[in-house]
């Protein structure tokens, strides 16, 4: 493809500078049309469309070609390249930089930003930025995140095609002349440029501080009054540079921004970092066909690439995309971030993994001020006791903790986890050691149990109902944390169960009664027996005892010093909370939430109790606790927020309990004559001698009274009914003003 006549036009001025004979190397057309010097010489100069050289440089030296002879559309991997135009700019701009260069000359710098590219030169998505991409204001990639890597962004963004005179990429640098116009980056650019040469290998980083030192010379002979071309020729001198290699590195060209007006000389070897082993060129994927194979390849069945890579070559042949190779789409597949990777083809889990753990201090606490509790199911076979309905089943320990000395403070064995174990051992704990500030506990249903923390939110109860009865710790001013679900690292005690459930499950004394941890570990002896509940209660306190007072632990706190003895040191310097023994009493009792009837009855555990009707509960909800043990004894009956409001005895007795009849009578009868008393007292009071009423007003006297008429049926002569009527109010009035006058009718 011929140039156009624009271009000719916009380049007629300095293209006039250029003898018809202007000779170039291989090197400087590899510069001009931005591709490696090897790739000239091995591919380009060696292909039958190639023009032959003009001369050599000397006996031996490099070819020549006269700027003429060049192809102007030279056919490479299917992309036709206007190589004489690409040498002609890149021609112009020399003499441009080396004109402006000169001092005290000023020059009228053509605008040749706008030449066209050389046709089938790569523009867009070709070459890219010696500048790294700024992040997006997300954190994600530069250029918008999944967008970017969904239109297989490279690594540093493309170089857009300008038409403001700026060389593509470099904010500030002239095409034309960059003395007459210096770089200019701001302090985050500059910064974002020295934190990317960290990055970069330490032979690309050696040779940028090598070109910083040479340009650092040529900044001191300016210094020193020096024009710039004589600064850069005595710096060359010193150091061994040629001069034009040095005056790129200074005024900077198409690769480099260079140094020129960048006044924090810290930022030079940045700007000077040589591209080796960047890519320059990346095979365009169409952004269609870029999405199939990431939702294809991004699966957590992770398929293989080239299984992907088949797939969308298919679909590539019905929507007619144009599919760069497998290895190229290979090395776009490397770049996407670790993170996505893992996230989409590993799980979430995985993805957790690559982030660095967070080490929780507990310095700061002190012993009882944090605890932490959870259950865990043994690998032993036990002979359940009657009270538990006999059977054999592996239960569950739980156990209590201390977060600062993480000393074992308090468990119980439990056949499945419940709520009732749970206040149970931590009522051990509170017996033995007094009320903990905060517990941190595990999110399973027995610790949200509202007999444990009514009252405080969880994650199956977001908010506390107005009519919620107050579990045990809130009760008590414990403040409750939940523990992360499904993450055992939260909670401090699974490091000690880890211990606990081998120590304990393997001990001698349990032999063959051993299950395994897992359904593939089984023994050999699997199944042949199954212990006592007494034998693995004593091996069970007898290994929590030996896990307290083992020394040599490597904890923040321990410093090689057992849990006991770290637990017993920070305790003596601590004011405790205990409970009376009646405060303890309650504690020890399980509670449920009821309804009392109008009757006054509700009904726990299957036994109806009746609440005495004195105390005015009927209709109300209130909360009954009790021993489950003793189901026949009386129930104590609390109000919600835990005011104690009397006992509820059960209502249900034998029919020949006769002592039980007369005692439910004998009540009854008491309860009669109280408010028999009651009544009476009331009659006396009634019967008090009481102030005389206030007398009501006297009726006024009207001047007549008229006797209410009867309805009758209409007569037929209506004059005489009329006339009689009138007769009869005339007799009336007179009558009236007799009696008024005080005489007689």
């Amino acid at each position: 493809m011929k140039p156009s006549d624009a271009a000719h036009r916009s380049i007629s001025t300095m293209s006039a500078r250029l003898s018809a004979s202007e000779l170039v190397d291989l090197a400087a057309i590899a510069e001009a049309v931005g591709v490696s010097y090897t790739t000239v010489v091995n591919k380009w100069a060696t292909s039958p469309d190639w023009p032959p050289h003009h001369d050599r440089a000397g006996l031996g030296g490099a070819k020549r070609w006269r700027v003429e002879d060049l192809p102007t559309a030279f056919s490479r991997r299917g992309k036709v390249i206007n190589v004489r135009m690409a040498v002609e700019r890149h021609l112009i701009e020399r003499q441009a930089a080396a004109i402006a260069a000169t001092p005290n000359v000023a020059v009228a710098t053509p605008n040749v930003a706008h030449i066209p590219a050389p046709s089938g030169e790569p523009t867009e998505g070709a070459r890219s930025s010696p500048i790294p991409a700024p992040a997006s204001a997300g954190g994600g990639l530069a250029g918008g995140g999944f967008g970017a890597l969904a239109g297989g962004a490279c690594e540093y963004p493309a170089v857009s095609s300008c038409s403001s005179g700026a060389m593509p990429g470099l904010p500030g640098v002239a095409a034309g002349s960059p003395a007459a116009r210096p770089a200019s980056f701001s302090d985050d650019e500059l910064i974002r440029i020295s934190d990317h040469l960290a990055t970069r290998p330490a032979r690309v980083r050696e040779e940028a501080m090598r070109r910083a030192r040479v340009c650092l010379t040529v900044k001191r002979w300016m210094e020193a009054g020096l024009a710039a071309t004589e600064a850069i020729a005595q710096a060359a001198r010193e150091h061994g540079v040629s001069k034009g290699t040095l005056a790129r590195w200074w005024w900077g060209d198409k690769r480099l921004p260079g140094v020129a007006g960048v006044e924090n000389v810290a930022a030079w070897a940045g700007l000077l970092a040589p591209r080796w082993g960047m890519q320059e060129y990346e095979a365009p994927m169409p952004d269609a066909a870029w999405r199939k194979l990431l939702a294809l390849w991004l699966r957590p069945e992770k398929p293989s690439l080239r299984l992907c890579f088949r797939q969308v070559q298919r679909l590539a042949e019905k929507h007619g995309w144009r599919l760069p190779s497998f290895a190229s789409v290979a090395r776009r597949i490397q770049r996407l971030p670790q993170p996505l990777v893992v996230l989409q083809r590993e799980g979430k889990e995985a993805y957790e993994r690559l982030w660095p753990p967070m080490r929780r201090s507990v310095a700061h606490l002190c012993a009882l001020e944090w605890v932490n509790a959870d259950g865990h199911r043994l690998d032993v076979f036990v002979r359940l006791p009657e009270r538990f309905g006999g059977g054999i089943e592996r239960v569950h320990l739980v156990a209590w903790q201390d977060v600062y000395s993480r000393k074992i403070l308090a468990w119980r064995l439990t056949p499945t986890l419940n709520a009732y174990s749970v206040i149970l051992s931590f009522a051990d704990l509170v017996e033995q050691y007094g009320v903990p500030d905060h517990a941190l506990m595990d999110n399973g249903r027995e610790f949200g149990a509202k007999a444990v923390s009514g009252g405080a939110p969880w994650r199956f109860r977001f908010k506390a109902a107005e009519d919620e009865m107050t579990g045990i710790l809130p009760l008590l001013g414990v403040k409750i944390s939940w523990a992360t679900p499904f993450h055992g690292q939260a909670k401090p005690i699974e490091r000690a169960f880890r211990d606990l459930a081998e120590t304990i499950s393997k001990d001698p004394r349990l032999a063959g009664a051993y299950t395994g941890n897992r359904p593939d570990a089984k023994p050999e002896n699997y199944g042949s027996r199954a212990v006592e509940w007494a034998l693995l209660e004593q091996v069970t306190r007898e290994a929590i005892a030996e896990h307290n007072a083992r020394t040599g632990r490597r904890t923040e706190t321990a410093k090689g010093a057992s849990f006991d003895a770290v637990f017993a040191e920070s305790y003596s310097r601590r004011v405790v909370k205990r409970l009376a023994p009646s405060q303890r009493a309650m504690l020890l009792l399980a509670s449920e939430p009821v309804k009392v009837r109008q009757n006054g009855t509700f009904e726990v555990a299957g036994n109806t109790y009746g609440v005495d009707p004195r105390l005015g509960l009927s209709g109300q909800r209130v909360v009954a606790r009790f021993d489950p043990d003793a189901l026949a004894k009386p129930v104590l009956v609390f109000s919600l927020d835990g005011r104690l409001l009397g006992e509820a005895a059960p209502t249900v007795r034998r029919f020949d309990d006769q002592a039980a009849a007369q005692a439910h009578g004998r009540e009854q009868r008491r309860a009669k004559r109280a408010y028999r008393e009651y009544m009476a007292a009331l009659e006396r009071l009634a019967d008090m001698e009481m102030p005389p009423a206030v007398a009501a007003g006297d009726v006024p006297a009207p001047a007549a009274v008229r006797l209410v008429q009867p309805m009758l049926p209409a007569r037929e002569d209506e004059a005489e009914v009329e006339a009689l009527v009138a007769k009869t109010d005339a007799l009336i009035l007179e009558m009236g003003r007799r009696m008024a006058a005080g005489g007689g009718v």
